[in-house]
């Protein structure tokens, strides 16, 4: 198992973790977008309700296109 750390995140009665760190800690071979969206078509999961996207702050972008990252309720991950 991996040993990265991920920072769990209290919303409301909610627990959520980065999907980013979620799919670094699992070691997936496969680039995160693609990962994610497999993973959101697979469990059916719902916006708002299973995962939230989440921007990066003003200043916080490197350039380009702006960067979506996502937050996913623990509960999904463990299968509940």
């Amino acid at each position: 198992m991996n040993s990265l750390e991920m920072t769990v995140r209290e919303t409301g009665s909610l627990f959520t973790v980065d999907a980013r760190a979620l799919h670094e800690w699992l070691g997936v071979r496969k680039d995160f977008s693609t990962w994610f969206l497999n993973q959101v078509d697979r469990m059916d999961m719902v916006d708002g309700i299973h995962y939230e996207v989440v921007f990066p702050l003003k200043g916080e972008n490197s350039g380009g296109r702006p960067a979506k990252d996502f937050t996913i309720v623990i509960t999904v991950i463990k299968g509940e």
